[in-house]
């Protein structure tokens, strides 16, 4: 079975830029605190006879905060949050602005269904299900030669 749908741009595992890349965001993550939420989430996809499914892990995040576009031939996933909290006592003011976003595309072959692409979210959960397109039967057509 082929495999239809791929991050857009993939890093390759034992890249050195990926490695270098993950130790510097846990690194910055945990140096300011912000272990929630990372640049991009874990993403699961998995494929069946009948499509796709993609599974983003963003908890904390609320159904309005991501946007889904589909531009050509790419899936385009955009999340973001801003939250701002402000404490005051007697001397104290102290105002934490918080901003977060990622973007991910993938690339999606023409043998899947753009007008069957759904989501829902459920639980810290995003899924996004795209169905692949019915494979037409082969016709035999007779060509007339004038």
């Amino acid at each position: 079975m082929r495999n239809l749908i791929k991050p857009y741009r993939a890093i390759p595992e034992n890249s050195p830029v990926r490695l270098f890349d993950e130790f510097f965001k846990a690194g910055l993550n945990s140096l300011w605190g912000n272990d929630q939420f990372q640049d991009t989430p874990a993403i699961n996809i998995s494929q069946s006879e009948t499509g796709y499914v993609l599974e983003v892990s963003a908890p904390g995040l609320k159904k309005e905060d991501f946007s889904i576009e589909v531009e050509a031939d790419q899936l385009v996933l955009k999340a973001e949050r801003k939250s701002e909290k402000e404490t005051t006592t007697d001397q104290v003011i102290k105002k934490e602005f918080d901003y977060s976003s990622f973007k991910r595309s993938f690339h999606l072959d023409e043998n899947l269904d753009r007008d069957s692409i759904s989501a829902a979210y459920e639980n810290g959960i995003l899924r996004i299900t795209i169905d692949k397109k019915e494979e037409q039967p082969k016709v035999l057509k007779t060509i007339d030669i004038k």
